[in-house]
């Protein structure tokens, strides 16, 4: 079963490559935002399928830290896309997105330091 689902996130990755080339393709400013969402989807989602495959707890630390960190960037890079896409860029709201970009890199940082310190997320072993 866990191959099963491990598969499917592998073919979600796949997805993610595509529209990352089809956005990069068309060679715009908002496609050009749109793909670097996906890149970070991209590797979002093998940070996760490496966590939940690996055996070692210092590996599954890791690549869980990995991949809120780029959940952060990820989310980040779609709200930079949705502003472009209503048009908001020169708006207000542009500060907003400086919030959002100073929240994902404070948080990436205590997330890259929990595998040693694990003071932002604990983890324990639970066998079914």
């Amino acid at each position: 079963m866990e191959e099963l689902i491990i598969a499917g996130y592998y073919l979600s990755a796949l997805v993610s490559a595509f529209f990352l080339v089809k956005s990069y393709r068309r060679d715009t400013a908002i496609s050009k935002k749109l793909g670097i969402a996906m890149l970070m989807n991209f590797f979002m989602i093998l940070a996760y399928t490496y966590n939940i495959s690996s055996e070692t707890e210092i590996v599954k630390s890791i690549g869980c830290s990995a991949s809120f960190v780029l959940m952060d960037f990820m989310i980040y890079c779609y709200y930079d896309y949705v502003l472009a896409y209503i048009g908001w860029e020169k708006r207000g709201a542009r500060w907003l997105k400086y919030v959002f970009l100073a929240y994902a890199v404070v948080d990436s940082i205590f997330l890259l330091a929990n595998p040693y310190t694990e003071f932002a997320l604990s983890y324990r072993k639970e066998v079914f």
